[in-house]
Order: structure tokens, then sequence, then C-alpha cells
């Protein structure tokens, strides 16, 4: 986690924080620790405003490709897959095969790579459509510590150019 100070002349960055993005893996499955992470944040802030005093504004830059569902009461579904997680391999074969490579990247001009968030969306349709049923939106995982943090579910253009559906 990186404090940012303008000077009127110069920009610094200074690290505040620092600590482990471990996955969390389940059976076969591999999860983002999201909430895990989200405390961390919060006790960078903490540190931050103890010792800086005032913050004027917080940002956050992450993976962007993974993604967490959240339902229509603000609530998040289910811990985030992780980009790594073995399933996507499948999905993208599946997917390139129905739709076809030139097609794909003709459409999105996004490198097709098993990591990217329309195979995942593809692998939880095939797992677990329920999952989709109920969820209000897809928040991506930086998008989606914005939310925990603001509670504002928004999706940052940047990020939501790479998940091959823009």
């Amino acid at each position: 986690m990186m404090r940012a100070a303008y000077n009127g002349d110069t920009l610094g960055l200074h690290e505040v924080r620092r600590f482990n993005n471990t996955p969390l893996r389940i059976a076969d499955r591999m999860y983002w620790n999201v909430y895990s992470l989200f405390q961390e944040i919060k006790w960078g802030i903490e540190d931050v405003a103890h010792t800086h005093g005032n913050i004027v504004s917080l940002a956050v830059d992450s993976w962007a490709v993974d993604f967490g569902l959240v339902d229509s009461g603000g609530h998040l579904i289910d811990l985030p897959r992780h980009y790594r997680d073995p399933r996507n391999l499948i999905a993208m074969r599946e997917v390139v095969q129905q739709m076809g490579r030139d097609y794909l990247f003709d459409r999105t001009g996004i490198q097709l790579n098993p990591i990217n968030t329309l195979y995942q969306l593809y692998a939880m349709r095939k797992e677990n459509a329920n999952l989709l049923s109920v969820a209000d939106r897809l928040l991506l995982i930086p998008d989606l510590l914005n939310f925990l943090l603001c509670g504002e579910q928004a999706a940052e253009f940047t990020n939501a150019t790479t998940t091959q559906f823009f």
C-alpha cells in the first residue's frame, strides 16, 4: 500500500503497508481472499491517517479481470474466483471452439487468454448458473474493493476494457 504526497513540485511515493495476496485453495478451486485484503487495506488507511493526518483521496489499483458478484442488497454472493483457477483454461477452449479465435479478437481487440473475464463467466455459468441469476452487479476486483470501502458500485473504464466484453 502506497502513500502519495505532492509538495507543489514533486510527487513522492512511500510504502505504508505491505501484505500478502494469497489465493484461497478450497478443493480444486482458487478464490481471492477479498475480505482479508479489505481488512489489510483498512489497516493501511488507519496507519496513514494516524501517522499523516487527513487523507484527501483514496484509489485502488488491482488485477481487473477477476470479479465479485453483488446481489440487489449490496451483498457479495460468493468469494471471487481467482484468475489462475483451473476451470478457466477449459472454458477458454470451449468458447474459442464455439466462436472462433478471429471473431473473438476482431470483436474485442483483447488477447485470448484464459484469465479473461469472458471465460470466467462462461465457466461460472456452466458450473453454477444460480450465482448469476441472483447477481445484480459484476464488480471487477478493484471496483469491488472500492465498493467495500465506500459503498459505491461503479465500473472504472480502463478496468472494464480488460474483460473482453467491451
